[in-house]
């Protein structure tokens, strides 16, 4: 049995341990008996137990013993759960918390809360000043997008009318004449044929006289619409000047664009513009000039201009022989010839002039710049002829009614005989 300084060693050992070892010593044999020793070792342990809550931030844990050492515990569980409260205020928003306890606790509690405000402020004013940017730059992106949307508006506005005939809408000489020399240069350049058209309104200026000028304006936009109804997809149209119309007939040989006229002739004969009340029967008269063929030596502008005179050529031909009708001739690009077909009993010459050659340009043993010279002065020549030929007048499918009598009628007799019944 140990004497007394032995068990006070011991007792002393014991407690040190409870409050030092990390695993506590049990109750040693001589101690067991001993309730005072019992008790004291309990305390102890709820002691270690209670701070082993607080190191691991069980603050809510309750606290089961009394007395000043756990008196002070229960204090320092009560601000700390306080302070638990006080911080999820915070987090919620409201800044206005303040700590009035726990010394340093409250000081960096208190700085923490107002430094939050402050920046939370600073975030408002942030906030509220990127709203207004926000704002400003969707109105000004706005503005610039419809000022652009009218811009661009504006330039396909003065695009169309830079382009486009006032009156009729469809393309104007210029625009025309641009376009379909990009299209000879494709159709050169592919080996396809083409074709170039002029339609004039027969009879237009007594069309003017006797129904007047703004009946004669809409009886170009009505040919104009049905006209640009009949044409296929590719092919395009324009206006000549006046009452002449120019047409485009992408790949397209001498019968394509024969049925292609045709079909434009043909509708807008049926299609008969009612004016005011007032039924405006129109016919017209189609000169198509045909490119078969072209190696590219030949300028495409020439091209064109040559294309455009003989197709005029062939307009008149139309006119010559009654109106109404369409009349095609074919070119070639290499030999630089254009003929007219043969007549009603298989002539090529001159149905006027005895001494005119068998084709308007026989040319077909020239080439290069001399030929082209060449196909235009006798194309010179044949409009020359054409005055004389207009006074014989040539009964046919789709003349005037009442034009032949025994004394051959002039070209404006003949037309005012037209159109006397409307008068």
């Amino acid at each position: 049995m140990p004497d007394d300084k032995e068990l006070t060693q011991l007792m002393i050992e014991h407690f040190k341990n409870l409050l030092l070892a990390s695993q506590p010593p049990e109750i040693m044999p001589e101690f067991a008996d001993d309730q005072d020793f019992c008790n004291a070792h309990g305390t102890f342990m709820a002691l270690r137990e209670v701070l082993l809550n607080f190191s691991r931030g069980l603050v809510r844990e309750p606290i089961p013993k009394r007395g000043f050492v756990f008196g002070a515990m229960k204090a320092l569980q009560a601000n700390l759960e306080h302070m638990i409260w006080q911080i999820q205020q915070v987090a919620g928003g409201d800044f206005t918390q303040r700590m009035v306890f726990m010394g340093e606790f409250a000081t960096a509690f208190n700085s923490m809360v107002t430094s939050l405000a402050a920046a939370r402020e600073d975030l408002v004013v942030r906030q509220n000043a990127l709203a207004k940017l926000i704002a400003s730059l969707t109105e000004e992106i706005h503005l610039r997008s419809a000022n652009l949307l009218a811009l661009r508006e504006s330039e396909e506005k003065f695009k169309y009318l830079a382009e486009h005939d006032t009156l009729t809408g469809s393309l104007n000489r210029r625009s025309f004449f641009g376009r379909v020399e990009i299209e000879i240069q494709k159709a050169v350049f592919t080996g396809k044929p083409c074709a170039l058209a002029m339609l004039d309104v027969d009879y237009f200026k007594h069309f003017n006289d006797t129904f007047g000028h703004s009946a004669g304006d809409a009886a170009l936009k009505h040919l104009v619409k049905v006209a640009d109804k009949n044409l296929r997809s590719p092919d395009f149209m324009g206006r000549q000047g006046g009452e002449e119309f120019v047409f485009f007939f992408a790949d397209a040989n001498e019968k394509d664009a024969l049925v292609a006229a045709e079909r434009v002739r043909k509708a807008v004969e049926a299609d008969t513009l009612v004016f005011e009340g007032t039924p405006m029967p129109m016919t017209v008269s189609i000169g198509v000039c045909v490119l078969l063929s072209s190696s590219g030596n030949v300028q495409s502008d020439l091209l064109f201009e040559m294309m455009l005179n003989a197709a005029d050529a062939a307009l008149y031909q139309a006119k010559k022989e009654g109106r109404n009708r369409c009349i095609v001739t074919p070119m070639s690009g290499d030999a630089c010839v254009l003929e007219l077909p043969p007549n009603e009993e298989g002539e090529t010459e001159a149905r006027t002039e005895a001494a005119q050659p068998k084709s308007y340009l026989e040319l077909s043993k020239a080439t290069g710049s001399a030929s082209l010279t060449a196909a235009l002065q006798a194309l010179d020549v044949v409009k020359k002829m054409q005055p004389a030929a207009a006074a014989a007048p040539v009964a046919s499918e789709g003349s005037p009614p009442e034009q032949l009598s025994k004394k051959p009628a002039t070209q404006e007799e003949d037309e005012f005989a037209y159109f006397k019944d409307f008068e």
